[in-house]
C-alpha cells in the first residue's frame, strides 16, 4: 500500500526559518484529507508567516523538534527546495517561505502569480510594466533584481523562458499553472544557482503539485469589485484514484477554467487617469526658426489675450474649433466635448487615457493536468506528468499613439487658419512642420494569446544494498505565445493621405484631417488602420539524472554524511516571427521588431552537494551542521561557468539556531540579451518638463542647470544652434530600438545570508507556540547584465543627474546610441545589454508568529516584514553607486526600475473555532521620497506617504464535504497612491488599483 507522502510538522518540526504561509496539511486519503482541508482551509493569511497549521497540535513532537513515530512517514526523508539532499529533520539553513495549495482561495486571487505578490519579498510579479498589467507572461522578480533573475520551477524542474522580445524579454511565465493541483510553494529569496542553475540570482520559486489525492473534489470561487467590473471566476474538478494490483500506481486528473474580468481604468476609477501623452495636435517646426512673436501675439491677441502672454517659444495646440493653445501655461486651452482628458502638469498641458483601456487586462484560461505513477518493484517507480493550458487576454482599447509625429507639408489643405498664420512668420515660411497626433477616435486594441504544454517522464527509486535513492527523467515544454493588435495605424497609409493635394480624399471618403479631434470617416478608418501579430516560440528539452543518499558520519556524536549528485542536459529553442507590417515598422505596436529566426542554446551540467553532521547531542551542540555545494555548467554560447556554496546551521540548544551561507551565483545571458536584431517598441516619453523631457529643449530644469557645457554637447549630438540659441522647447517624444549583444558575458553575483531563529521549547504553550526568525541577506552583482530604458540613456548622456557624465563628453557611450534628424528631435535611441556596472542589495527580513488559546477557540498573530537596507546601482565602472533603496523610481533603471520601499510587511490576526475560521490581513508599504531626489535635487517632486489596505476573510466547515468562504479585500477602499504626486502615476505592484472587492466560494470533497 502507498503511504503518505508529506506530513505538516508541528512549530518544532517546520523546516527551520520556513515560512509557512498556508499549509495544506497532510495529504492523506479520504476522511483524513477533507478534515485536513477543512482546518487549513481560512486562507493566506492563516499561516501567514510561519503560521503552523491548525492541525498540528494534534501531532506529537519530540523534545529534539524531529518527527514523532506515529506513522510510516515519519522516517521517510524528503527534500525541501534548496537542497536536493534527502533529510528526515526538515531542517534547511536557507530562509525558505512556503505558500500552501489554499492561497489562492484565501487570498481572493485567481491566479498564483497575483497571489505571490502580497508577499514582502516579491516586488510585484508581472511582465516588466509597472503601471498598467497588459497581456502576456507573468513572471516572478524577487529582492527587485529583475523578472529574468528569480528561476520559476515545476516540481523542481525548470520551466523554459516565454518571450523573446517584450518590455523584459526572456522572463518565465508561471500563471499557465492550473490553481486547483498546487500543493505548495516554495520560495528561497537568496540565491540558489549551484543547486539549480543559471538565472537564480535573486532566488528561487519551485511550485509543487499534489500528491496522492483520492476521491473527487469540485471548488467554484467568485469575485467582483464593489463598482462592478474585475469579475472573478475560478471552476476546478480534480479527480484522483489508485488503481493496479495492491493499487500500487495513482492517478490524478484535474481541469480548470478561470476568468479575470477586466478591470475599467476611466471613467469608473477616475484617479488611475495619467496624463501622459502629448498634446493631441499640437504642432512645432521643422526647419528655419520658431514662430515669430508678432504672429503669436496677432493669433492670441485675436482670442482677448494681451501680447507677450504666450512666448514664440512654445509649443502650440489645436482646440476642437481650430483655435490654438499654448501647450506651456495652457493659455486658451479649450476641452469641450473632451471628457476631461486634458489636464496641466507641471505647467504642460498633457492628455490621459480613453473610458475603455482596462487597468488590468482580460483574462481567460482553461487548464487540464494529469499525472500518474506505478510502483513496478518494491524498489522501482515509474511516473509521468502533462500539462496544457490555453489562455487568452485582452488589454481594452486605448489611444491610438502609434505614428504620433508626422512632417506635414502646409500645402495640407486642413490646416487652421490661426496656424497658417504662425507658419507664414517663420524665417522659411515653405518649410514642414512637425505635427504629434494621437487619433482618439480611432482607439487600438491589444491582445495575447498563449499555449504551453509540458510533457515529463522518468523513473525513481532505491538500491537495495544502501540508503541510496536515484532519479532520471526527460522534460519537454513547448510555449507559443502570440501578440495580436487591432487597429493600428498603417505609417505609410497615413503618409500618402497626409501628402495628397487634397488631404487624402481621392484615396478614402473625405480624407485625414490631422487637426481634428474626429479625424475621418469609416471608409478612411479602415484604410488607415490595420490588424496584425506576431508569434514567439520556446521549446524546451531536460534530460537530469540524480542520485544521493547516505555515506558515512565523521563528525563528533553525529549522523552520517549526505550526499547528492546530478548531471544534466538542457536545450532551449526560442524564435519569433513577427507579420510583415510588425518587421517593417508599418505600425508601430507595443513590443515588435524584425524576425528572430529559431536559435538553440545547450547547456550541460554537473553538480553535487554535500551535508556533513559534524556535532550533534553533545554540550553546547544539539547540532551542527555543513553543507557544501557546486556546479559546473557549460554554454553552447559562454562556455564553462562554475557557482558554488557553503552554508552551515548551528543549534547550541534546542530552542535556538544559527544559521548562515555564502553563494557564487552566475546568470549568463537570455535570448533576447544574445540574439535580438534591432527591434522597435513603441515610443515612450520623457517625463514632462520642467521636471523631464528632452534635456536639451529650454523649457526643461535640466537645460537650466546645464549651461554651456550642456549647450556645446547638445550641437555635438545633432541640436542645431539656431534653435538652442533660439530657445525652441523640443518635444519629449523619444523613439528607440532594443537589440541584443553576442558579446555579453555571464555575470556574477555573490550572496551572504546571516540568520537566527527562535523556536521555545520550555514553559507554557502560550510561550512554546511562538515562533521568530531574523535573517539578514546581501547581494552583489558584478558583470552586470543591464539594458537600460532609452529614458535612462538620455539623461544619462546628458548628465541629468550630474554624475553620470559629468564632463560632458559627446563621445560618452550614452551620447553614442542617441540619433536627432536635422530639426534636433529625437529620432531614435539605440538600447544594448552589456557588461556594465553592478548592482548590490541588503535587507533584514523578520519572521514573527503567536498562537494562544483565548476562550473556546485558538487566536494566532502573524507577520511578515521586511527591512530594504540598500538598493544600490553602479551605472558602470568607475562611476559610484547610487542608492535607490527608499525611492519610487518609476522604471528609471529598467529592469531593477521598479519602486523600493525601505519596508513592507503582510500581518494577519485570525480565530478559529469549531469549524469557523475569520482573519484579517494587513498590508503595509512604508513611504517612499520621489526618484528626482537623485536626478534633480534642487527641484524633486513631492514624497508619496505610506499605504496600508486591509481584508478580511472566513470560512467554514458545514460537513465532511462542503466547505464555503467569502471575504472582502480593501475594505475601506484605499486608493492607490499617486508617485510624486503625478495624478494617475502609481505602481499596480505596491498598490492595489481595484478599489474594495468581494469574493465568495464553495468546495465539496467526496
Amino acid at each position: 500500500m502507498r503511504g503518505l507522502q508529506h506530513l505538516n510538522p508541528t512549530p518544532h518540526q517546520e523546516e527551520v526559518g520556513r515560512v509557512n504561509i498556508i499549509g495544506r496539511g497532510a495529504m492523506a486519503k479520504g476522511t483524513l484529507l477533507r478534515q485536513v482541508k477543512c482546518a487549513l482551509f481560512a486562507g493566506i493569511a492563516m499561516e501567514l508567516v510561519l503560521g503552523s497549521p491548525a492541525s498540528a497540535q494534534d501531532v506529537p513532537a519530540k523534545a529534539d523538534g524531529k518527527q514523532s513515530n506515529n506513522s510510516d512517514a515519519s522516517n521517510e526523508a524528503i527534500i525541501v527546495t534548496g537542497s536536493r539532499i534527502k533529510r528526515r529533520d526538515y531542517v534547511t539553513a536557507s530562509p525558505l517561505v512556503t505558500v500552501g495549495e489554499d492561497i489562492l482561495q484565501g487570498s481572493g486571487k485567481t491566479n498564483v502569480d497575483e497571489a505571490l505578490a502580497l508577499l514582502p519579498q516579491f516586488n510585484g510579479v508581472g511582465n516588466g510594466a509597472s503601471i498598467a498589467a497588459f497581456p502576456g507572461p507573468k513572471a516572478i522578480n524577487l529582492r527587485g533584481l529583475g523578472e529574468i533573475r528569480s528561476l520559476p520551477l515545476l516540481d523542481g524542474r525548470r520551466l523554459p523562458p516565454s518571450t523573446i522580445v517584450g518590455f523584459t524579454p526572456g522572463i518565465t511565465d508561471i500563471s499557465f499553472i492550473p490553481n486547483a493541483v498546487i500543493s505548495n510553494i516554495e520560495v528561497i529569496s537568496g540565491g540558489a544557482s549551484a543547486v539549480y542553475g543559471a538565472d537564480a540570482v535573486a532566488g528561487v520559486v519551485n511550485i509543487k503539485t499534489r500528491d496522492d489525492f483520492n476521491g473527487v473534489e469540485v471548488s467554484f470561487d467568485y469575485g467582483i469589485a464593489e463598482v462592478g467590473d474585475g469579475e472573478n471566476v475560478d471552476l476546478s474538478l480534480l479527480y484522483g484514484g489508485d488503481f493496479g494490483p495492491d493499487k500500487r500506481g495513482h492517478i490524478m486528473l484535474a481541469g480548470s477554467y478561470t476568468r479575470r474580468g477586466e478591470v475599467a481604468q476611466f471613467p469608473a476609477r477616475p484617479y488611475l487617469n495619467r496624463p501622459t501623452t502629448p498634446l493631441y495636435g499640437s504642432a512645432n517646426v521643422i526647419g528655419g526658426s520658431p514662430f515669430s512673436q508678432s504672429a503669436i501675439d496677432q493669433v492670441f491677441g485675436s482670442y482677448g489675450f494681451a501680447p507677450g502672454t504666450v512666448p514664440a517659444t512654445t509649443n502650440i495646440g489645436i482646440n476642437p474649433d481650430g483655435t490654438l493653445f499654448a501647450g506651456v501655461g495652457g493659455t486658451n486651452l479649450d476641452t469641450t466635448g473632451l471628457d476631461g482628458y486634458y489636464s496641466i502638469v507641471n505647467g504642460a498641458v498633457v492628455a490621459g487615457f480613453p473610458s475603455n483601456q482596462f487597468a488590468l487586462s482580460k483574462t481567460d484560461k482553461y487548464s487540464a493536468f494529469v499525472k500518474a505513477d506505478y510502483e513496478l518493484t518494491d524498489n522501482v517507480t515509474v511516473y509521468a506528468q502533462g500539462i496544457y493550458t490555453k489562455a487568452k487576454e485582452i488589454r481594452g482599447q486605448a489611444v491610438n499613439t502609434t505614428a504620433l509625429i508626422a512632417s506635414v507639408p502646409v500645402t495640407n489643405p486642413f490646416i487652421p487658419t490661426d496656424l497658417q498664420t504662425l507658419l507664414a512668420s517663420r524665417s522659411n515660411p515653405d518649410a514642414n512642420f512637425t505635427l504629434f497626433n494621437s487619433f482618439i477616435d480611432l482607439p487600438t486594441d491589444w491582445g495575447s494569446e498563449t499555449q504551453t504544454w509540458q510533457a515529463v517522464g522518468g523513473l525513481r527509486g532505491t538500491f537495495d544494498f544502501a540508503d541510496i535513492n536515484w532519479d532520471i527523467y526527460y522534460s519537454h515544454t513547448s510555449i507559443d505565445f502570440a501578440n495580436q493588435y487591432f487597429g493600428y495605424i498603417n505609417t505609410k497609409r497615413r503618409l500618402a493621405l497626409i501628402n495628397a493635394p487634397d488631404g487624402g480624399a481621392s484615396i478614402c471618403e473625405g480624407g485625414l484631417n490631422m487637426f481634428s479631434y474626429q479625424h475621418v470617416s469609416q471608409e478612411c478608418a479602415d484604410y488607415l488602420t490595420t490588424d496584425a501579430e506576431d508569434m514567439t516560440k520556446s521549446r524546451q528539452d531536460v534530460v537530469e539524472a540524480t542520485v544521493g543518499g547516505k555515506l558515512f558520519p565523521i563528525g563528533l556524536g553525529a549522523s552520517p554524511m549526505r550526499f547528492a549528485l546530478t548531471g544534466t542536459w538542457r536545450k532551449n529553442g526560442m524564435s519569433y516571427t513577427p507579420s510583415d507590417e510588425v518587421a517593417n515598422g508599418i505600425i508601430q505596436v507595443p513590443i515588435g521588431g524584425q524576425a528572430v529566426p529559431y536559435r538553440t542554446v545547450t547547456v550541460k551540467e554537473i553538480a553535487g552537494e554535500l551535508l556533513i553532521p559534524v556535532l550533534q547531542d553533545v554540550p553546547f551542540a544539539r547540532s551542527l551542521n555543513i553543507n557544501l555545494g557546486g556546479r559546473y555548467s557549460d554554454y553552447s554560447t559562454a562556455g564553462g561557468v562554475e557557482t558554488y556554496r557553503v552554508e552551515a546551521d548551528y543549534r547550541p540548544v534546542d530552542s535556538v539556531m544559527l544559521r548562515g551561507g555564502y553563494e557564487r551565483a552566475v546568470r549568463a545571458g537570455s535570448f533576447s540579451e544574445l540574439f535580438l536584431p534591432p527591434s522597435y517598441t513603441q515610443s515612450q516619453f520623457l517625463p514632462t518638463p520642467p521636471v523631464g523631457g528632452d534635456p536639451c529643449s529650454i523649457d526643461t530644469n535640466a537645460n537650466a542647470a546645464g549651461g554651456n557645457a550642456l549647450r556645446q554637447l547638445c550641437i555635438a549630438t545633432g541640436v542645431p544652434s539656431s534653435y538652442y540659441d533660439g530657445s525652441v522647447a523640443l518635444p519629449n517624444y523619444l523613439p528607440y530600438t532594443t537589440q541584443g549583444n553576442g558579446t555579453v558575458q555571464p555575470e556574477k553575483a555573490d550572496t551572504v545570508t546571516l540568520g537566527l531563529v527562535f523556536q521555545p521549547d520550555f514553559g507554557p504553550n502560550w510561550v512554546r507556540n511562538f515562533n521568530a526568525t531574523i535573517d539578514f541577506y546581501s547581494i552583489k552583482i558584478k558583470g552586470l547584465i543591464s539594458r537600460p530604458t532609452a529614458s535612462d540613456v538620455v539623461t544619462s548622456c546628458y548628465n541629468v543627474d550630474g554624475k553620470s557624465n559629468p564632463g560632458y563628453d559627446p563621445n560618452d557611450i550614452n551620447c553614442q546610441q542617441i540619433s536627432r534628424d536635422s530639426s534636433g528631435l529625437l529620432s531614435n535611441v539605440i538600447v544594448v545589454p552589456q557588461n556594465i556596472g553592478a548592482l548590490k542589495t541588503k535587507g533584514i527580513d523578520v519572521q514573527i508568529d503567536w498562537k494562544v488559546d483565548l476562550g473556546p477557540g485558538k487566536l494566532r498573530v502573524g507577520t511578515y516584514m521586511n527591512f530594504l537596507l540598500e538598493f544600490a546601482f553602479q551605472r558602470s565602472a568607475g562611476l559610484p553607486f547610487v542608492d535607490y533603496a527608499g525611492l519610487s523610481a518609476d522604471n528609471f533603471l529598467g529592469i531593477f526600475g521598479d519602486h523600493h520601499p525601505r519596508f513592507k510587511a503582510t500581518t494577519n490576526v485570525g480565530y478559529n473555532i469549531n469549524g469557523f475560521d475569520a482573519f484579517m490581513i494587513w498590508r503595509h508599504v512604508s513611504g517612499m521620497q520621489d526618484l528626482t531626489q537623485v536626478t534633480s535635487p534642487s527641484s524633486p517632486l513631492p514624497d508619496t506617504a505610506s499605504y496600508d489596505v486591509f481584508d478580511v476573510h472566513a470560512s467554514y466547515q458545514i460537513n465532511d464535504t462542503f466547505t464555503v468562504r467569502g471575504g472582502i479585500t480593501n475594505v475601506f477602499d484605499r486608493k492607490p497612491n499617486f508617485l510624486g504626486d503625478v495624478q494617475g502615476l502609481t505602481s499596480f505592484r505596491l498598490y492595489d488599483p481595484i478599489g474594495r472587492a468581494y469574493s465568495m466560494g464553495v468546495t465539496a470533497t467526496f
